[in-house]
């Protein structure tokens, strides 16, 4: 053992004490590290899953009015591997014992009361049921806000018309994993999301055999970078406004 070994022994010897605390820290630092990469790779590995069992959408385009008629032509599109349309409003609500502006997202559901992307979670109640027009579930984080329960009431302006609507589930949705009407922050207490009967929906605002709001998941060999995303949204929204009619389908 040559002699600089010999002093570096003598003076760990020496230091014991503070070497076990540096040995210590290093070995919480290292555990430190791997728990939070751990929790990590977990919590990912949950949002992936979640995303896969609800079938969230990969591409989202809002149009003003569309016929059902260029849904086929849609699914043509390279790489797309389903198409899920549906009719959307924002609507104002008139809620037992509140004074503030309170605005609600109405989106129709088909005569399954389910959606085939971006399925919803049931939390408490049921879903809705298509014999049944003006019930409707609602998201978790608005009816917690509201204090709201299966089995309430509230009141919707659907295009013009009051319309009293029976709350009958809360559900969860991949789509608003927290709701806002276009700012940074959730707003749970002033904007809620609603799900009811689409041709209910439809009905209430001359929409039969239209859409105004198409969701897309691709195929797993697309290998789509989010500037692709913009231009296909174009593409659907430059299709809608080509081939929708200004009149009732």
């Amino acid at each position: 053992m040559k002699a600089l070994d010999r002093k570096l022994l003598r003076d760990l010897v020496s230091m014991k004490g503070q070497a076990f605390t540096i040995a210590l820290v290093v070995a919480a630092g290292i555990g430190a590290f791997i728990s939070q990469i751990t929790t990590y790779d977990s919590l990912n590995w949950s949002r992936q899953s979640y995303y896969e069992t609800t079938r969230f959408a990969h591409v989202f385009a809002d149009v003003k009015r569309a016929s059902d008629a260029i849904i086929k032509q849609i699914a043509e599109i390279s790489g797309v591997a389903d198409v899920s349309t549906t009719v959307m409003f924002d609507v104002t609500l008139d809620l037992p014992n509140v004074a503030e502006p309170v605005i609600g997202r109405m989106i129709g559901l088909a005569d399954s009361g389910q959606l085939r992307q971006n399925k919803l979670s049931l939390r408490q109640g049921r879903m809705v049921e298509p014999d049944h027009g003006n019930e409707v579930v609602v998201s978790e984080a608005f009816a917690k806000a509201r204090k709201l329960k299966p089995g309430d009431q509230l009141a919707a302006i659907l295009n013009g018309k009051r319309e009293q609507l029976s709350i009958v589930g809360i559900v969860l949705s991949p789509e608003y994993v927290y709701a806002s009407r276009g700012g940074v922050l959730p707003d749970d207490r002033g904007f809620g999301v609603f799900w009811m009967n689409r041709q209910r929906l439809a009905s209430a605002f001359d929409m039969e055999g239209a859409f105004n709001h198409v969701v897309l998941r691709m195929n797993a060999r697309s290998s789509m970078h989010w500037t692709d995303c913009w231009s296909l949204t174009a593409r659907l929204v430059h299709m809608a406004a080509t081939i929708s009619s200004p009149t009732k389908c």
